[in-house]
C-alpha cells in the first residue's frame, strides 16, 4: 500500500460513515486508538482501500494513515472532534445524575 494518497472524502461517503456509526458498526482496529474520533472506515473511503487491505497494516502504520486521513479532511476531523466531544459530556452529565450503587 505504498504511494497511495489521502483524498477529502464526499458528503456522500461522510454519510454513509455517518450511518455506519449511527447503526454503532466499529471494527477492532478503532479500539487500538481511543483518542481517534474518525473510525477506520473513514481511512478505508479517504485512501480508496479495502478495510480488509487496511487489515494487513501494522498499528504504527495505520496510526500515520489516520493523520493523513485527517490533513485531507479537516472539515470532517473538526466535525468527528465534536462529536466525540458532545458525546463525552452526555456520557458524565449521565454519570452525575444517576444516583449511586452504593
Amino acid at each position: 500500500m505504498e504511494n497511495i494518497e489521502a483524498k477529502e472524502l464526499t458528503i456522500k461517503q461522510i454519510r454513509e460513515i455517518l450511518k455506519t456509526l449511527e447503526e454503532g458498526k466499529t471494527h477492532d482496529a478503532d479500539l487500538l486508538f481511543p483518542d481517534e474520533s474518525s473510525p477506520l472506515l473513514a481511512v478505508s473511503l479517504s485512501f480508496g482501500v479495502s478495510i480488509e487491505d487496511l487489515e494487513k497494516e501494522t498499528p504504527s502504520r495505520l496510526k500515520v494513515l489516520f493523520e493523513e486521513m485527517r490533513k485531507a479532511n479537516p472539515i470532517f476531523a473538526d466535525t468527528m472532534d465534536r462529536f466525540a466531544k458532545v458525546g463525552r459530556e452526555v456520557l458524565a452529565a449521565k454519570d452525575l445524575t444517576e444516583p449511586s450503587a452504593d
